[in-house]
């Protein structure tokens, strides 16, 4: 699919158990998207790969962006018994990376933590993401360990809604 600067309008809804599978697909495709190698995406496979155990953790809320049937992103939130809430993970299929469907799921994001009353959100971000959460409005506040490559720093960026 070409990007031709067009906006998608995805629908936004909770994540079905059964898609567990179609959202590891996504992850690692979206990961390998910015040409990382074959053993650096060996070491993020656990760290991506999704279940239906997963999925049916108390404190996560898993949203996905569909079109036309077609599941092409997906966002997960945890702590949401929190005050500052985790942007755990925001993958789009990278066939539909540029078509606005990374901000409409950010938005839904937002819109979440909202409605648990959190004060801010925060994600530990990929370097190649991070220019697209300044974009959304979050500001760069550290940097943390990887939790799948020991000694690689990723940026943290936090958005304050309160």
């Amino acid at each position: 699919m070409t990007n031709l600067n067009l906006n998608l309008q995805a629908s936004v809804r909770n994540a079905k158990l059964v898609e567990a599978s179609v959202l590891t697909n996504i992850a690692l495709k979206s990961k390998a998207h910015w040409g990382y190698d074959q053993q650096f995406m060996a070491d993020c496979v656990e760290e991506l790969s999704q279940s239906k155990e997963k999925l049916a953790r108390e404190n996560f809320v898993y949203r996905v962006a569909e079109l036309d049937g077609q599941v092409v992103g997906f966002s997960i939130l945890e702590n949401t018994h929190l005050r500052d809430i985790s942007l755990d993970a925001l993958f789009i299929d990278p066939e539909f990376i540029g078509f606005g469907i990374g901000k409409q799921l950010f938005c839904d994001v937002v819109e979440q933590a909202k409605s648990y009353r959190a004060e801010s959100i925060t994600v530990q971000s990929d370097p190649n993401a991070e220019g697209f959460y300044l974009a959304m409005g979050m500001t760069l506040s550290g940097k943390l360990e990887s939790g799948s490559i020991p000694g690689r720093m990723l940026p943290t960026l936090n958005l304050q809604l309160t």
